[in-house]
């Protein structure tokens, strides 16, 4: 397939690297271990469901998939990732950034003014496993004939907890990885799925999935030497390149040890526990001086990380130096929105994943209590 950009989307470099802070003690992702796991449970992959080398991928079949013979102009939310936009970059559709409000929902005027101008797609996003797609907007965007595409990225759990597709949403992608410790994997749920070959994986490759799997990779990374990653500003009209979306990965399924994890998982043991970090985590950070938790009630939500609004976009640096590995949407393309482009730097995301003890809560209230 041959790559088509045809908007300038501009993707501001990133503001930090891993390599200008000390090691983390507190990671982003969960690490394996053997709770919530077992192999007298089976969590079966339906035939409606397609295992993906990464969450974009599965995004990459669901654009192609999807995609008219005449016009793609596809909605994609301001506030996001490089991650969720590439793929359709990659397709050739025309991507229009709709605005946000502050807790991340979407007005139905502004987006309603937006499909007067000839949207076929879009694609809602469950953010941070707390904000789930709203029913009502699915239903305007089905009035509309838009064609939905929900990203859950964020929310393992409920992807698979909501069996049936909405009436209004054509598919539905997730991310294994940002709430599993696997190295890859992510999930497509379409009505009919695309028919797709992919190529065996080979036994080393296999291998070194088990060994990141088990730990064992972190550990050599450790005696490489650092390099700098930092990026340049690029548009993607300029430079024709993709930095995260890789099409040969089309041809990859995710890792046996991936699958494995998938389907032997105890997600409601995993939602639990997410829940009760998170719980935990916003009474240690109720009287933090550096700023306030995005969503401060958890109703029935699964989340992925907690959401939490800087006051001031430096405090990042004092976090992270402390051994947190926070993370932050940085490289947010440009667009009108005014909350996507001040969250770039003043949202973070602080872990609450299901292997968090409360020593490692504990050192999260010390660093944003100014202890």
């Amino acid at each position: 397939m041959h790559k088509q950009i045809h908007a300038p989307i501009v993707f501001p470099a990133p503001l930090a690297n891993a390599s200008q802070f000390p090691s983390a003690s507190i990671k982003a992702v969960p690490g394996f271990s053997s709770a919530g796991f077992s192999f007298f449970r089976r969590q079966k992959l339906g035939d409606d469901l397609l295992l993906t080398k990464h969450g974009r991928s599965a995004l990459g079949f669901a654009a192609t998939a999807l995609k008219r013979p005449d016009r793609n102009k596809v909605l994609v939310p301001a506030y996001h990732c490089p991650a969720l936009v590439e793929p359709f970059i990659w397709a050739g559709y025309d991507i229009v950034f709709y605005p946000l409000e502050k807790d991340l929902s979407v007005c139905a005027t502004t987006l309603g003014n937006l499909l007067k101008e000839g949207a076929t797609h879009c694609v809602v996003v469950n953010f941070f496993g707390c904000r789930k797609p709203d029913g009502v907007i699915l239903e305007q965007l089905a009035s509309a004939g838009i064609q939905v595409i929900e990203d859950y990225a964020h929310g393992l759990p409920a992807f698979f907890s909501h069996k049936d597709l909405h009436p209004a949403v054509a598919a539905r992608i997730c991310s294994v990885n940002k709430i599993l410790p696997s190295i890859d994997g992510g999930l497509l749920k379409m009505r009919q799925l695309p028919a797709c070959r992919f190529a065996p994986r080979s036994g080393i490759e296999e291998l070194k999935a088990w060994l990141y799997l088990l730990g064992i990779t972190e550990k050599l990374n450790r005696f490489r030497v650092k390099r700098d990653v930092n990026a340049a500003t690029t548009t993607t009209e300029a430079c024709g390149t993709l930095r995260y979306f890789d099409e040969n990965e089309l041809t990859q399924s995710g890792f046996n040890s991936t699958k494995l994890l998938v389907t032997h998982c105890n997600l409601d043991w995993v939602s639990k526990k997410r829940r009760l970090n998170y719980v935990k985590l916003l009474e240690a950070l109720r009287d933090s001086g550096l700023g306030r938790p995005l969503y401060p009630e958890l109703s029935d939500a699964i989340p992925y990380v907690l959401p939490f609004l800087l006051y001031d976009a430096s405090s990042f640096e004092t976090i992270r130096k402390q051994g947190i590995q926070i993370l932050r949407w940085e490289e947010v393309a440009e667009s009108d929105c005014q909350v996507s482009q001040h969250y770039r730097t003043h949202l973070i995301q602080i872990p609450c994943h299901q292997y968090l003890n409360q020593q490692e809560i504990s050192m999260i209230a010390r660093a944003f209590n100014g202890q």
